[in-house]
Parts: C-alpha cells; sequence; structure tokens
C-alpha cells in the first residue's frame, strides 16, 4: 500500500513507519459548495439557508465559498437536480409546477447569472440543455427568448446565451423580475429609457 502525502506532512513521521505525532485521517464527506463573489447573491443565499433548513450558522469565506455539510441538506439539495456547470437542469418539481415557483425559479437563476444589457436581459450558461429548459419555463410563462450560441473562449468552455428581447422586457418585470438591487435598477431604468419596451 502506497501512502502519497505532501512534503510537509512527511516531516512529522520518523523515518521508520507511521508511526509519529501527526497524522491525517480522511473520511468521506458529502458536501455542496456555492461560490459568488456578490455580497448580495451571498446574502440571498444565506438567507434561503435560514429560512429552508434552519442553518443560520453558515459564512462565505473571503474567496466567496460557503460549504454545505449536513447530510440532511446536500441528500434534499441533490435530490432536486444535478449540480455542476454543465450537468444542472431545473428540477422536476418546478417544471411541473404552477406559475409562481416557475418565476421564482427563474427569478433566482437571473439573480446569478442573468445581465441587464442596453436592450435586452441575457442569461449565460454553458450548459445548452439547461439554458433550454430555462427557456421552456419562460416560454410557459408567456415570455419569448432565443438561445444563441456557441461562443468560443478558449481555453474556457463554449457559452450560451439565452437572450429575452426588449419585446418580452415588462412582462418579465412584472412576471419574474429580480431580487438583486442593481439588476433590479439595471432593468428599471432599461424599461424607462427610450428604446426600452
Amino acid at each position: 500500500m502506497s501512502i502519497i502525502m505532501p512534503r510537509r506532512i512527511w516531516r512529522f513521521f520518523p523515518t521508520r513507519g507511521l508511526s509519529g505525532k501527526w497524522y491525517l485521517i480522511h473520511y468521506k464527506q458529502d458536501a455542496v459548495e456555492f461560490t459568488n463573489l456578490d455580497l448580495a447573491i451571498q446574502q440571498r443565499f444565506l438567507d434561503l439557508l435560514d429560512r429552508v433548513y434552519g442553518m443560520d450558522k453558515a459564512r462565505f469565506d473571503r474567496k466567496g465559498r460557503v460549504r454545505i455539510r449536513p447530510r440532511t441538506v446536500v441528500s434534499d439539495l441533490l435530490s432536486h437536480s444535478r449540480l455542476g456547470c454543465l450537468s444542472w437542469q431545473v428540477p422536476k418539481a418546478v417544471m411541473a409546477g404552477d406559475c409562481s415557483p416557475r418565476a421564482a425559479w427563474c427569478r433566482g437563476y437571473a439573480d446569478g447569472d442573468g445581465t441587464v444589457a442596453k436592450t435586452e436581459i441575457c442569461l449565460d450558461s454553458t450548459n445548452s440543455l439547461g439554458l433550454n429548459q430555462v427557456q421552456d419555463l419562460l416560454q410557459s410563462l408567456g415570455i419569448h427568448s432565443k438561445v444563441r450560441g456557441p461562443y468560443s473562449r478558449e481555453p474556457y468552455l463554449d457559452r450560451f446565451s439565452l437572450v429575452i428581447h426588449k419585446e418580452s422586457l415588462r412582462q418579465y418585470a412584472g412576471l419574474i423580475g429580480f431580487n438583486h438591487p442593481k439588476k433590479t435598477h439595471a432593468l428599471t431604468k432599461l424599461l424607462g429609457s427610450p428604446g426600452g419596451s
């Protein structure tokens, strides 16, 4: 059996076997990690963790990461959708739900990955299948959109963009909108501009 350890750990072991004072034990841990540097999104995420799971002690580190470890929470999160930039999908319960959960899910997705541009809202992802599901959700709410791409960004993964054009902006603002204050302000400004719908 071969043991691979970083050099800084080996100095704690005597040359004859592993009988030193310091050692590492690795337990298999299930965890979900969420990363975002935007403080408004971090606070919203922490509020939802507290409201849904009672996790009032969760905090983001300096790198904008929070790790969720309670098995019941991890199991529940993973039961709704696969996670990861290429694997996520709209949860089946949301797809089959009525207008309110569909709009809330779209709002959460747009808060994280949406951008308010000069004449449109763009939702970007490297997952074209997931983005097509978001388009289906928007269509079910009467909001027209179009998926564009792929846009190559070597050495990174290709990016796709779901675009909500100005004809559907008012309906988007009324049904979905944003929780994010800066994006809400940008959408309000866009709707008030002569080019806005």
